[in-house]
């Protein structure tokens, strides 16, 4: 559904995210994904989003 809506990024929060205090941060374009810690998300999205 992202994909088809055109998104560039998701962030992937499940089980062992929540237990790691990590997010997946998936770039659809490409499919690459890294992991990074929940409390700097924003911060790292904000990084991700001026650079394009």
């Amino acid at each position: 559904m992202a994909n088809k809506d055109g998104v560039k990024y998701t962030l992937i929060l499940g089980q062992k995210e929540v237990i790691d205090g990590t997010i997946i941060v998936r770039e659809m374009e490409g499919g690459a994904q890294e992991i990074v810690d929940f409390n700097k998300t924003v911060q790292e999205m904000r990084k991700k989003i001026i650079l394009q």
